[in-house]
């Protein structure tokens, strides 16, 4: 579901094409790339029990070359991610919360020369709790 509502979006399908993967970006992929990781799901049931909502905590990583790019893209992600609503494959959003993001640089440890930033990634990563029925 966190794929669907990804490529629903054009600025992120014209940036990163096919590299959204789950969990983590495969070597020798190229940049721009996307991860993202289910941390947690919880269900609050209702007291009829006909409706129970799920809640979906997720994790969303942008990796790029300059922190230009990052925070460009992680805009993207946030604005997304806004509180959406809509039915995403086989799963309906009721809403979603942004609850906080970070931000990294990683060396890239598979190119001589590591010690120079220029060889390294950028990483900013946004946390969100999405809500499902």
């Amino acid at each position: 579901m966190i794929k669907a509502i990804l490529v629903s979006n054009a600025n992120i399908v014209n940036v990163f094409g096919t590299r959204i993967f789950p969990d983590i970006i495969p070597n020798n992929k190229a940049l721009p790339a996307i991860s993202y990781t289910v941390n947690n799901i919880t269900k609050e049931g209702s007291k009829d029990r006909e409706t129970e909502i799920i809640n979906i905590d997720a994790t969303i990583s942008v990796f790029a070359k300059t922190r230009t790019d990052c925070e460009t893209y992680g805009g993207y992600v946030e604005t997304i991610f806004n509180r959406i609503k809509g039915s995403y494959g086989s799963e309906t959003v009721i809403t979603t919360i942004h609850e906080g993001e970070s931000w990294d640089y990683v060396e890239d440890q598979t190119k001589p020369g590591t010690t120079n930033i220029g060889f390294g990634v950028f990483v900013h990563t946004l946390n969100f709790l999405i809500k499902t029925k």
